[in-house]
Order: structure tokens, then C-alpha cells, then sequence
């Protein structure tokens, strides 16, 4: 079987949860021995002998790959990861509405890939369902395989000059949906009270240039929390640098208001550490009781930190058998394949 991954956009651009996820996908295939490679979209020579074209995004690259595919009758399996983010459906019908009257929009674009693809791997039976209830998706097309990491990290090597105490630790892109301004406001105060930091790790990519301004302005001189732009877990001296945050911190706290359920807080239950997360429904299909949620607000998630503090929670947890066989990359090769041979 000749397996090809194609992302939307150049991890070069956008490096993410999806991104990670692809990467983990090729790299379970490929040392599981399958014939995998990355497509290069300037070489028409790339469907020749191909079975599976595994495609990661929504986006417009992504739609018009496939619309090639169609129009050409080119012969080969069309797998989709997209990265779909929850909208009210209102929203939605909102973009049906607009598309009667013949008024473009992205849904239509969206539609084209959920309804072509042979079949649709989404993260979470919450996200099946909200698909389903959107697109007109054939049900059994969908396929749910949560998202996973390696649960057996052993290095523990001693980083000189690469050393902290008494802090918790926030890992992720910095964003509007990542919540990142709230829980910086709140920090302010969960600093002022116990005098413990927060490490926050990950690239400014807010969507909105006052939401960057104000960002820059709050990490500027700021002592509660020590801000480092970005561990490249790719790069061996990154990777160590990580692990080290992850062993080391008190619990990893992803407020987000929209998460699937976060690469960052599997990665921190690799550690046995704790979690405080955003109190949203795809995050709690993954870790029902496991975790500590609060809301979005900022007085919400200071007395999520707080309580969390107070409690003595920064104890390493351990976490039961389901949840750990859930997030597991052990299994991964093998849930991939079963798709791809349908």
C-alpha cells in the first residue's frame, strides 16, 4: 500500500496540533514499515501507483486537491484529517442560506471535502456527531481516532543553565481561542498571592494585531511569568528543554475555549502531571474526572489555579489504564491502517 500526506499549509507557515499529528501518524506508519512519503503538489507524476492520499486541513489547498482528484477520476483512496473548529449551527445554516442565493462562502468549500473524501478521521465522537448534524456525511465514513503521544519518555538529562523551581507550565500556540490574555490577567494575581510563575511556551500567532500589541506589552518586564517563544520538539536541545518543563512543573494548565483536546495536556499526562483545562465538551470526552476544568473568565481560572494550589494538586497523578490505552501511540499504526483498508 503507497501512502502520501499532504498538509494545508507549510509547517513552515503553521505548526500545531494537526501538524504534530501528522507527523506522528508518518512516523508510526513508516517504522511500522508501510510505504509512506509526503506529496509534492508540483509533481502530477505523484498519483502514479498511489492507494492513499491522506490529506490534513480544511483548507483551500486541500479542496482544490481534491476537486483534481474528481474531475481527472484519478484512482486513489482520498483520506481527510481536517482541523474543524465548533460554531454555533446557527452559524452554519447562516452559510446554507447565503449558498441558496448563490452567495460564495467557505462552507461550500467544506462541503466539497467532507463530501468527497472516502473517509474522514475526526479526534473525538463529539466532533463525529457535529459533522454529521452539517454536511450530509455518510456516517459510516467517519472515523474516530483520538489524538495520541508517546507515553514512554525516559530521557531525563540534566540541562545546564536551564533550570527552574516552583512553576506551572502552559504550552501551547498563543491565541484568542487559546484563552492565553485571561489566563495572563489571572496569573497576575495567582502571582501576587503564592509568588509562583508561570512558564508560558509557544509562538504568537493571535489572530488579531491589538490582541499581539497587548500580549508583547503584558510579557514586557512581567515577573510573574517567564515567556520562552517557542520549543521546536523536532530539535533535539528543544525536545530535552521540554521535557524538563514538563517533568519539573507544579500541573499544565490549557485554558482554551476550544480545544480537541490539546496536544499539550497529553503530553503533561505523559509526565504524570496534572492538568487544569478549559471546560469544554470534546476536552471532557477525553479526560471526564481526570481532570481539573474551569471557565473562560479570568476570576474563573484564578480560582481554578488557586484551588489547584491550595490543594497541594501538583503531586504527580496517576492516571487509569483507559485513558492512557486512549492517548497511547502504540496503537496508532494499527487504527490507520484499518481505515485505509476499507
Amino acid at each position: 500500500m503507497k501512502i502520501k500526506f499532504l498538509n494545508d499549509l507549510p509547517l513552515s507557515l503553521a505548526y500545531g496540533g494537526k501538524e504534530q499529528q501528522m507527523i506522528d501518524y508518518f512516523n508510526s506508519l513508516e517504522k511500522n514499515g508501510h510505504d509512506i512519503s509526503m506529496f509534492d503538489v508540483n509533481n502530477l507524476n505523484e498519483f502514479d501507483d498511489l492507494d492513499i492520499l491522506h490529506l490534513f486541513g480544511e483548507g483551500g489547498l486541500i479542496s482544490d486537491v481534491i476537486k483534481f482528484i474528481k474531475i481527472n477520476n484519478i484512482k486513489v483512496k482520498i483520506i481527510v484529517s481536517p482541523s474543524f473548529y465548533r460554531r454555533p449551527y446557527y452559524f452554519y445554516k447562516v452559510l446554507k442560506v447565503l449558498e441558496k442565493f448563490k452567495i460564495p462562502t467557505w462552507y461550500r468549500y467544506k462541503k466539497n471535502i467532507y463530501e468527497d473524501s472516502d473517509s474522514i478521521i475526526v479526534n473525538s465522537e463529539i466532533e463525529k456527531e457535529y459533522l454529521l448534524k452539517i454536511f450530509n456525511i455518510n456516517k459510516n465514513n467517519i472515523k474516530v481516532i483520538y489524538n495520541k503521544v508517546d507515553l514512554n519518555i525516559t530521557n531525563k538529562k540534566h540541562l545546564k543553565d536551564f533550570e527552574f523551581k516552583n512553576f506551572f507550565l502552559c504550552v501551547t500556540h498563543l491565541n484568542e481561542r487559546k484563552n492565553i490574555l485571561n489566563l495572563l490577567a489571572a496569573q497576575k494575581l495567582i502571582f501576587e498571592k503564592h509568588n509562583i510563575k508561570l512558564i508560558l511556551v509557544g509562538k504568537n500567532r493571535f489572530d488579531k494585531i491589538s490582541n499581539h500589541q497587548k500580549f508583547l506589552k503584558i510579557i514586557k518586564n512581567n515577573s510573574s511569568v517567564k515567556y520562552i517563544p517557542g520549543l521546536d520538539k523536532n530539535i533535539n536541545e528543544d525536545y530535552n528543554k521540554l521535557q524538563y518543563l514538563f517533568r519539573n512543573c507544579m500541573f499544565h494548565i490549557l485554558p482554551s475555549h476550544v480545544e480537541s483536546p490539546g496536544i499539550s495536556s497529553l503530553e503533561a499526562i505523559s509526565f504524570s502531571k496534572k492538568i487544569l483545562v478549559g471546560d469544554f465538551s470534546i476536552v471532557k470526552e477525553y479526560f471526564n474526572d481526570e481532570a481539573s476544568y474551569c471557565k473562560f473568565g479570568i476570576h474563573e481560572i484564578y480560582n481554578a489555579i488557586n484551588l489547584m494550589l491550595n490543594e497541594n494538586h501538583f503531586n504527580d497523578k496517576k492516571y487509569s489504564s483507559e485513558l492512557l490505552n486512549k492517548i497511547s501511540l502504540k496503537n496508532l499504526s494499527f487504527d490507520l491502517n484499518k481505515v485505509y483498508s476499507e
